[in-house]
């Protein structure tokens, strides 16, 4: 008899527990703590970037994050650190959340080893870390998904239908959040499969496997599990437990349209995963129970993995499929270039105030394959501002090349040239950059006209002044230095050195 037949059973519990039913709260408080210390040594890693005091990229999630990170900062003064440290907490609650629905659907053993999976998740370990919605949006996702198991274990159908309205309206909150408001994209099926690639699609610019392992050691070992473990997993497990936890796999298929509707990136496809780990924490579980099956009618260890793959062939073969469907490369979203995760450290280093290491990040980013011509033109601008080497103007130029409409590029050229007293380049690089900046182009239309001017070329410096005045009239600095060609200043009289010699007697004459 295993342990726990013949029990007296609570009513409403769930059966078939190799370790019987009772909630293993100990096992899983210890997984939670695992959880928080990761967490938190992650943060003390991400502490000591750039990044932490000074971020570069706009926080998604919309008004509502805005406004809950800066009423945090007014009362506290220490908004990064204490929202940040804030997340860990709830991420180490998200694990308890976890281990709960698996309890309440298959019962100890599943619960302990979706503990154990949870917490060392490397993305639930990463957004703990991160300025964005993502870690409350899952924490909402996984209290409401525990409350639908607990509701349907109880079989109450005012509490399902609460808990299932609930569950649906903070996923696609944290959808919508995580996507930042993104356009419905049109191809949706290559969006649902895109949604179980292993690679993690990045939310705009911030490239979560760069920004890992470059904040921490821990992401530099592949010592956590990845979604390349989990999401094979849990796929078997959701075809094979589909009676079992059809709330599970019925979410599954869901969240993946609703993906699919939206945006796929990695914090949306955190959703996922609310349903995933409980699923792989049961599928793991299963695998130990079949090889420790396989090892007593073996007698050893050794012989146990290939009996077990014999009584199991046809989940070893499903295992493979779904293996081979998650870690399948994406022909549309091929995993970024570290150059990208560069350009923002080198941006943060300089909102820091270090130009030296700004610089050093700008150089990592070219050789990690950037290339775009907003990257040259803010390496130039800070070689330029900076004095940082005599490779500015090369730098611009070549982000002129990439775009020929890149303002940035053209505006900074031009105080290049002037710095160089090259005025009639200078003046030309200012026209252009006032036809591209409308908003500014009165501005930089009179610093063309002034540059012209500082080169004796009067003509196009009125030339220039006039196009201000056209763009805003009146503009003071364009009107002034109009009238200064109008009506030039008289030429200065010289100014005699010495006084005449006219009636001084000369020494050498002997009058």
């Amino acid at each position: 008899m295993r342990e726990g037949e013949g029990e007296a059973r609570t009513p409403g519990t769930p059966a078939g527990s190799d370790w019987g039913d009772a909630f293993p709260r100990g096992e899983i408080l210890l997984a939670c703590g695992l959880a928080l210390a990761l967490r938190l040594i992650y943060l003390v890693g991400v502490a000591q970037g750039p990044l932490f005091l000074h971020p570069v990229v706009e926080n998604p999630g919309g008004p509502w994050v805005a406004w809950l990170f800066a009423a945090v900062s007014a009362l506290t003064g220490r908004d990064p650190l204490v929202l940040r440290v804030a997340q860990a907490l709830l991420g180490a609650c998200s694990v308890f959340l976890l281990a709960a629905t698996a309890h309440e659907i298959w019962g100890r053993r599943a619960a302990v080893a979706t503990a154990e999976v949870a917490a060392l998740y490397g993305p639930l370990v990463y957004f703990a870390s991160d300025l964005s919605p993502a870690t409350l949006s899952f924490f909402l996702v996984t209290a409401s998904l525990y409350g639908c198991a607990r509701a349907a274990r109880s079989r109450s159908r005012p509490g399902i239908l609460v808990a299932g309205l609930a569950l649906g309206l903070v996923t696609m909150a944290a959808i919508a959040a995580g996507a930042g408001g993104a356009a419905a994209p049109p191809r949706l099926a290559s969006n649902a499969v895109l949604a179980w690639n292993w690679r993690e699609p990045p939310c705009g610019a911030i490239d979560q496997f760069f920004f890992a392992s470059y904040s921490s050691p821990i992401f530099r070992l592949p010592w956590l599990p990845s979604f390349a473990l989990v999401g094979p997993i849990a796929l078997v497990t959701a075809w094979t437990e589909r009676r079992r936890a059809p709330l599970l796999a019925g979410y599954l298929i869901l969240a993946t349209l609703a993906l699919a509707a939206t945006q796929v990136c990695d914090r949306t496809r955190l959703v996922l995963l609310a349903a995933a780990l409980p699923l792989a924490g049961q599928g793991i579980d299963r695998l130990f129970a079949a090889l420790s099956r396989a090892a007593a009618q073996a007698g050893s260890w050794p012989g146990a993995p290939f009996r077990a793959a014999r009584a199991h062939g046809a989940a070893l073969a499903l295992f493979g499929c779904a293996a081979a469907f998650v870690v399948a490369p994406s022909p549309r979203f091929p995993r970024p270039q570290p150059g990208e995760g560069w350009v923002l450290v080198g941006r943060a280093y300089e909102a820091a105030g270090n130009p030296r290491s700004a610089q050093d990040a700008f150089v990592s980013a070219e050789k990690g394959g950037m290339r775009s011509a907003d990257f040259y033109a803010d390496w130039g601008r800070l070689e330029f501002e900076k004095r940082l080497g005599i490779l500015a103007e090369q730098h611009l130029l070549t982000a002129v090349g990439l775009d020929p409409e890149n303002a940035a590029a053209h505006e900074t050229l031009g105080e290049v040239y002037y710095d160089q007293e090259n005025y009639g380049p200078a003046g030309q690089e200012y026209a252009v950059a006032a036809g591209l900046l409308p908003k500014r182009a009165a501005e930089l239309f009179t610093r063309a006209g002034e540059a012209c001017e500082e080169g004796k070329d009067p003509g196009r410096a009125a030339e220039m002044f006039r196009a201000a005045l056209r763009v805003e009239p009146g503009y003071p600095a364009a009107q002034t230095g109009l009238e200064r060609i109008q009506n030039p200043a008289p030429p200065a009289k010289p100014v005699k050195m010495f006084a005449p010699l006219e009636g001084r007697v000369s020494p050498s004459s002997g009058r």
